[in-house]
């Protein structure tokens, strides 16, 4: 929204660049990260502290091309930026819109994702504005959608925002990401997996381990076989543990 209180179209970009997809079932496949600044939602384990709050710039890193633009952009300026760094880069998967919280700003990701189109768009958000995500469904291939635990992520229960959405995010592929440290409340969990069992019990449940500044991770192998045992045990079918692989390699 512009100072007036009316909507704008211009987006918030913080960076933009080429790496492997290092979370979710679709690891280590060759993505194209367009990240979205600002976000509200203030998890305590975020691991993008600098697209938190929207940027007066936005860097570029792309095969040869490194450069600082200022903020914000048009719709089109961002499709148009997005199609040149896809024709230099081979055997990309798919554009993965992240953040941040991309659905923030929907005003201008609805126009720009459409402006993609054919490519395939990976969307990732926190999955609690399920109004947002039905305007922009329709030019999503892949929803990846974050259950967020209280007592994980320091942030206010919605689970019933998680429900709306799931409902909405279903019409295209979709998985469910937790990040779990060794903090978790069972309850919380058991409260989780019974939604997705509710929803979707045959969408990727992925279990995250929370990556610590210094690398390691913050729960134990043990913890997580006893979380993902417990999934499955209630009725999920595809339950998986999947830390963050980029973490691993070095990669942004």
């Amino acid at each position: 929204m512009n100072g007036s209180g009316t909507a704008t179209r211009t987006g918030v970009l913080s960076e933009v660049f080429c790496t492997f997809q290092g979370e979710g079932p679709h690891v280590g496949k060759r993505h194209l990260f367009v990240r979205l600044g600002g976000c509200s939602v203030g998890c305590r384990f975020c691991d993008t502290p600098d697209a938190l709050r929207p940027g007066q710039g936005y860097a570029v890193r792309i095969p040869g091309l490194e450069v600082v633009r200022p903020n914000p952009i048009e719709p089109e300026a961002a499709v148009a930026l997005v199609r040149d760094a896809v024709s230099r880069v081979c055997a990309l998967h798919a554009v993965s819109v992240t953040g941040g919280e991309p659905l923030e700003q929907v005003d201008f990701l609805e126009p720009f994702l459409a402006g993609l189109a054919p490519l395939p768009v990976l969307l990732e958000t926190a999955g609690t504005l399920p109004d947002a995500l039905a305007r922009v469904i329709d030019s999503v291939a892949i929803v990846s959608m974050d259950f967020k635990l209280p007592s994980v992520a320091h942030t206010a229960p919605s689970l019933d925002a998680h429900r709306r959405f799931l409902r909405l995010a279903r019409r295209r592929e979709v998985y469910v990401k937790v990040v779990v440290n060794d903090r978790l409340d069972a309850a919380e969990w058991d409260d989780a997996v019974r939604l997705l069992l509710d929803e979707a019990p045959d969408v990727p449940f992925i279990v995250q381990p929370e990556t610590r500044r210094n690398g390691s991770l913050a729960t134990t192998f043990s913890a997580l076989a006893a979380l993902a045992d417990r999934a499955t045990r209630l009725g999920l079918t595809d339950v998986r543990v999947i830390p963050q692989v980029h973490k691993f390699l070095g990669a942004p």
